[in-house]
């Protein structure tokens, strides 16, 4: 009965770090949630507006672009969330989306990079989500024409994804294809077909 008392008492202290652990996440998600959505309304999307604009000591301009106003939002980040990588780097995720959006791959890439670099020191290396991120930088590198390099980030993207998660993985299959293009646009053409039927 005594063994039973105390193996009990043990799940039910794993079952509370547990709850805790997840709590924590829970409010560390929601806290850049709200960073990400304070930065997005003031310094992105609420600097099209003049009283903005005048407050921020930019001439008003009734006409300003969403690439001039995206310009300035990465202008304000550098010097910001210096105590909160976690939001530094989502912001700069969202920002390099938005210049994939407008068209302007090579800003995208250089936000990217940066984004990666933040998660990677949080994470680790082989953490899932920073693996998401190198096959997104390859994914990129091929829309910026940078194929030599998309093909060197997605292979060693791949080879890790390979090793921690399996080649089934849905983002092992991702980074396939990531790697197949590449090999397509340097004339790789039996390699990248070769890969591209592992993901079918």
């Amino acid at each position: 009965a005594q063994k039973e008392a105390v193996a009990e008492a043990e799940r039910a202290e794993k079952e509370a770090a547990r709850a805790d652990g997840e709590a924590s996440s829970a409010r560390t998600e929601a806290e850049i949630n709200k960073a990400i959505r304070t930065f997005l309304e003031r310094d992105l999307l609420g600097m099209a507006g003049a009283r903005a604009q005048l407050r921020a000591d930019i001439r008003p301009d009734p006409n300003i672009t969403l690439r001039t106003i995206v310009e300035r939002a990465v202008g304000t980040i550098q010097g910001r969330f210096v105590d909160q990588p976690k939001v530094k780097g989502a912001v700069l995720g969202v920002l390099s989306s938005t210049y994939v959006s407008l068209g302007a791959e090579k800003e995208a890439v250089k936000l990217h990079r940066e984004a990666l670099e933040i998660r990677r020191e949080i994470y680790g290396p082989e953490h899932l989500s920073v693996l998401a991120w190198m096959s997104d930088l390859a994914f990129l590198l091929n829309r910026l024409g940078d194929f030599k390099e998309a093909e060197t980030v997605a292979h060693q993207t791949l080879e890790i994804l390979r090793r921690v998660h399996g080649p089934e993985h849905n983002q092992s299959l991702k980074t396939m294809t990531n790697l197949a293009v590449s090999q397509r646009e340097l004339g790789q053409i039996k390699d990248s077909e070769q890969l591209l039927r592992k993901t079918l």
